[in-house]
């Protein structure tokens, strides 16, 4: 699991993300940021390993590409990017290029609130050649299929934001309705 800021709301949604994917069974890594991380304090059930510094894109794509070979997993999920204007050209080659590992997304937002001049091209491109892209409601799909000219990824799903519960009432995570809703049986 990628999350580049290590704070705020993506950054506790990635938190809640890894918890849960954890609890099912699999192994997960967060990799987020080296010094912004909030919820170091934390007890975790998966690995969280502090490696951006927001110190040069290549410099972080080079620890990354590190950290993928250490891992080797077959899914790298990512919360937040490095750089939007250049991480779709990475996102194209290890789909050209390489089958392994599957680079899935979620889309917070289709598009930011404050969008710069060319962003929205770069995420047209970072979502066409992602390998999967999870939104949060069905209004975001019909944005993303406006955006994409109703041109979809196959492999797309709709997982509703979580919430701030786990902070505030730890063990209280309304599992069963998670899980209801993702269509997964309990382990």
């Amino acid at each position: 699991m990628i999350e580049t800021g290590g704070w705020g709301g993506i950054g506790h949604y990635a938190h809640c993300l890894c918890e849960a994917i954890s609890a099912a069974g699999a192994k997960v890594t967060l990799l987020t940021h080296a010094d912004r991380y909030q919820l170091g304090k934390l007890s975790k059930n998966y690995e969280c390993r502090k490696l951006f510094t927001g110190k040069g894109f290549v410099a972080d794509w080079l620890r990354l590409q590190t950290a993928l070979a250490e891992e080797s997993p077959n899914v790298v999920h990512f919360q937040s990017l490095l750089s939007t204007r250049r991480d779709w050209i990475v996102f194209l080659l290890y789909k050209r290029f390489r089958k392994r590992p599957m680079l899935v997304y979620t889309a917070h937002n289709v598009l930011p609130h404050e969008i710069a001049f060319g962003e929205r091209i770069a995420y047209k491109m970072l979502y066409r050649h992602a390998s999967g892209l999870i939104l949060h409601s069905l209004a975001s799909v019909k944005k993303m299929s406006q955006l994409l000219n109703g041109a979809m990824p196959a492999a797309h799903a709709v997982i509703p934001h979580g919430h701030y519960g786990v902070f505030v009432a730890p063990g209280k995570q309304f599992l069963p309705d998670s899980m209801a809703l993702m269509n997964l049986q309990p382990a």
